[in-house]
């Protein structure tokens, strides 16, 4: 593979952090409280919440004949740029389906939209991130991911924001709802009667569906400019051996599964995305329909989690680039495993600890996922590397879509049979066990030159000690590696 030069690596490195920002957008709007919104609106049982959890991880399975492409292609960037842009753009039809359709065909056919758009997604996925891999330096990628992931977070959190507040205000008929619905009323005829003070409760659906719709036209438009952006990011160019050039299918799949350090990531990923995927279908839901809390509401739940998830990204970079992935993983999935805990005793009239669990999560989810992400960068070859990304993917993705499918149909007899809740506190509280013993598997996964999680607290503790007591001593800490020197008369890579 021919390096880009220092300037072009620069010039990739911003411009995947801009790009990633309209992506961020899309995803913004187009997912959580908005998806189950509209879905929700349209009819939507715990059945189709359970397909909504289960088919972003149901289409990496498309990820596996993408990576067979992709690791003998001469460049990644046409495939990964048009299917980027082909599964976001996807969503420019949405709005339009509960008012040409039948509420019940018009959800399938959205569901249909929708598992199309998870599957062509994870298409660029693939190509997207063996592309990052060799342009983001080895020893600077957990502060590279944490500071693109804190401001992709910033953006994200107004725009989500912003359109939670658009939505409810619209819905609930309050007066710049209702002045919004009298602008949009040329464009959408029903929305005349709204302005005018309708209260009627079938139009007020309709107006929920063409709010959330706007939404989903406004992240089409996203899109366009998130593929303009990737267009013109710079790729390294790649040059292959025979071993490459004329390696088949099946003999690529069985090097990722003889490969030990990878093997073992991958078994304990999998396990972790089977074990999540009970609950999974049950959190928005749950924050609506038994707490009956308003888009605002979880809007809100999101600003406070976005704002520290801002300030923490970076700090778990510099972390992880300096005692390893491993520790960094260790601790906060301790952590995470209490989380559920805390939702069977909230209620209405009691949201304290729905806003405890949403500060720690957003504390310890954005350590997760940088480290799970660099684990998986630093323990796959330079050379079919996508082979390596597409079966990670595939693996945990049905791991994962499994089990929202089966809460989804036990969820809809226990709400037949009157035991709704009851069903929801066993799901939280069996997630909650099964989170403390995936520690069992994540001790046999291995990082060379990773220190210990008590090695990492104890020299945080007495560094953060030193900080507010300078007099006292503090723990001298060998780095792990230091990163590689920016270029000549900068003071930082991006």
């Amino acid at each position: 593979m021919k390096e880009l030069t220092t300037q072009q690596t620069r010039r990739a490195l911003r411009m995947s952090t801009f790009e990633g920002n309209f992506a961020g957008i899309h995803a913004a709007l187009t997912g959580g409280m908005f998806l189950i919104g509209f879905v929700t609106a349209m009819g939507g049982s715990y059945v189709h919440f359970g397909l909504i959890a289960a088919l972003p991880t149901l289409g990496t399975l498309v990820q596996i004949p993408a990576a067979y492409w992709f690791q003998k292609a001469p460049s990644r960037k046409p495939l990964t740029v048009i299917s980027s842009f082909v599964s976001r753009f996807v969503w420019i039809v949405t709005p339009f389906l509960p008012f040409l359709f039948p509420l019940s065909t018009a959800l399938w056919i959205f569901l249909g939209v929708f598992a199309f758009h998870c599957g062509i997604l994870n298409v660029a996925a693939n190509g997207w991130t063996s592309w990052m891999s060799d342009i983001v330096p080895r020893k600077m990628r957990g502060r590279y991911f944490s500071r693109r992931n804190m401001i992709i977070s910033i953006v994200s959190l107004f725009v989500g924001t912003a359109a939670a507040y658009f939505v409810d205000f619209l819905k609930e008929g309050r007066p710049f709802g209702r002045t919004i619905a009298g602008i949009l009323s040329p464009i959408i005829g029903f929305m005349k009667d709204w302005a005018a003070g309708s209260t009627d409760t079938v139009l007020k659906t309709k107006v929920e569906l063409a709010g959330i719709g706007l939404l989903f036209f406004v992240a089409s438009i996203a899109a366009v400019v998130s593929a303009y952006l990737l267009t013109r990011q710079p790729e390294p160019k790649r040059e292959f051996g025979k071993d490459v050039r004329h390696a088949s299918f099946f003999g690529s799949a069985r090097e990722v599964f003889a490969n030990k350090p990878f093997f073992s990531f991958l078994v304990f990923m999998t396990v972790w995305n089977f074990l999540n995927g009970f609950s999974a279908p049950l959190w928005v839901p749950y924050l609506y329909n038994q707490l009956k809390m308003s888009y605002a509401m979880v809007a809100w739940l999101g600003v406070l989690a976005g704002v520290i998830r801002i300030f923490v990204l970076p700090i778990w970079g510099r972390l992880v680039d300096r005692f390893g992935n491993r520790p960094v993983l260790r601790l906060s999935i301790l952590v995470i495993g209490f989380h559920p805990l805390m939702w069977p005793i909230a209620s209405p009239s009691f949201l304290l600890p729905i806003y405890i669990d949403t500060i720690s999560s957003a504390i310890m989810w954005p350590a997760v996922e940088v480290a799970a992400f660099n684990l998986l960068l630093g323990s796959t070859p330079k050379e079919r590397k996508e082979m390596f990304y597409a079966v990670y993917a595939a693996t945990t993705g049905v791991a994962f879509s499994v089990t929202p499918l089966i809460t989804g149909k036990v969820m809809d007899l226990a709400k037949f049979y009157g035991y709704e809740l009851q069903a929801i506190v066993v799901f939280f509280c069996g997630v909650a066990a099964a989170r403390f013993a995936a520690q069992l598997l994540l001790m046999r996964v291995k990082e060379e030159g990773a220190r210990s999680v008590l090695y990492m607290v104890k020299t945080v503790w007495h560094d953060l000690r030193g900080l507010f007591l300078p007099s006292r001593p503090t723990l001298a800490v060998e780095e792990t590696g230091s990163l590689p020197k920016p270029p000549h008369g900068k003071t930082k890579w991006y």
